[in-house]
This record gives C-alpha cells, structure tokens and sequence, in this order.
C-alpha cells in the first residue's frame, strides 16, 4: 500500500485529476490493478489533511485474465548451458521427486519487479515530481522533496508522525486532567487494557507508513 499526503491548498477535484493520471502513468500501464482513494477531512481545529490510499497487485494477469504466479522457477544450468542435477551424496545418483521425476538445481525469482524497492523510490520521485510540477502552475511557492534528510545530506533528526486517533486520545487524556483537577478528586490512574495500548502506542509516537504489500 502507497499512502502519501497532497497539498492542502489543491481542490478535491483537482487532486481526483492529478492522482488519477498519476496512477495511470505509474501503475495502470505496467499492467498492474490498483485500487485508490483520496481522502480529504478537516480536523476540529479547521486545518486540512488531504491524502491518498494506493492499493497494489503483486501478481501479474495472463492473457486470459487469470491471476498469474508472484514467482517463477529458473534452472541453474552449468557452463554447456545443460541443467544441473541434483546428486544424492549417499547413492551419488540423481534425486527424483515423488513423481519419479528427476531433480534438477534451481532457484525462483519473483514474476514482475513491482514489489522491489527500486520502484518504490521511483514512485515516490515521480509523485514529488508531479505535485511540484502542479503547484508550479499554480503559483504555489511550496517543495516537496520525497529524499529522506540523510540522503539529502541534512544533519536533522527526522520527526515522526503522528496519526489523528493518537492525537484525539491525547486531547482526551488531557481534558478528563484538567476536569480532575478542577473538581478537586484529581487522582493519578494508569490506563489499563486497549487504553494502556493505546497511551504508549501515542506517547511513543508510533506509526506505519508501507510503501509495498502483497
């Protein structure tokens, strides 16, 4: 799965249009299925999130339409270009299979390149690329750079994000807090089952962002 934020400042409309042609371009013509969303909320205090969700096919589609397998066999094959047989060190013969079929060396490779990281970075370049180019047209003075700051050579140290339900329990935590302290029953309680999850999951700042999936 892809999930990538877009510009706040782009209309909905305009975001259906700029990922549509993004998904064609990176996806749709390699012969992949994809299944996407965009998702545009606004939280309590006003302020926009507008990203999107991009599901993925690993496996290729053969010609009648069918799901095809994610890997392939290849044989080893010597210098004569001849495959190499499997020896059984105890009888020094050829091992066969229970078909009586005779083993040979070899090894399996996965059917399309689509889950290999090279390609993930490529995606990820070519959407920076895409809305930079957009917000050009439209006058809006803003980069996006998908390098992480190691590879950009930037000494910082990365932040990390922060989902909205982890944002929403603290706002929680903190006003149950102050509606203690203001009854004057403050007590200190520790969250105990989903609740203790979830407080350590948010004072960790805990997140998931896969760029690849099965």
């Amino acid at each position: 799965m892809l999930k990538a934020s877009l510009p706040n400042e782009w209309s909905y409309e305009l975001a259906e249009e700029v990922v549509r042609d993004y998904v064609q371009r990176n996806f749709v013509d390699k012969g992949m299925c994809v299944d996407w969303a965009i998702h545009d909320s606004e939280n309590d205090k006003g302020q926009r999130n507008l990203y999107i969700h991009v599901l993925l096919t690993m496996r290729p589609l053969t010609e009648n339409g069918e799901w095809g397998a994610k890997q392939k066999k290849i044989y080893d094959l010597d210098e004569n270009g001849e495959r190499i047989p499997v020896i059984d060190k105890k009888t020094g013969q050829q091992k066969v299979d229970k078909h009586n079929r005779k083993q040979c060396k070899c090894h399996t490779v996965e059917s399309t390149d689509w889950n290999s990281r090279e390609n993930a970075k490529m995606w990820r370049k070519d959407l920076a690329d895409t809305i930079n180019a957009t917000n050009e047209q439209l006058g809006i003075a803003v980069h996006w750079e998908h390098r992480s700051f190691k590879e950009q050579g930037i000494d910082r140290e990365p932040t990390i994000h922060i989902g909205g339900g982890c944002q929403r329990f603290r706002a929680q935590r903190h006003t149950d807090r102050e509606g203690q302290h203001q009854s004057g029953n403050h007590q200190e309680q520790s969250p105990v089952g989903t609740g203790e999850r979830n407080a350590r999951a948010c004072q960790a700042g805990t997140s998931q962002r896969t760029i690849r999936q099965d």
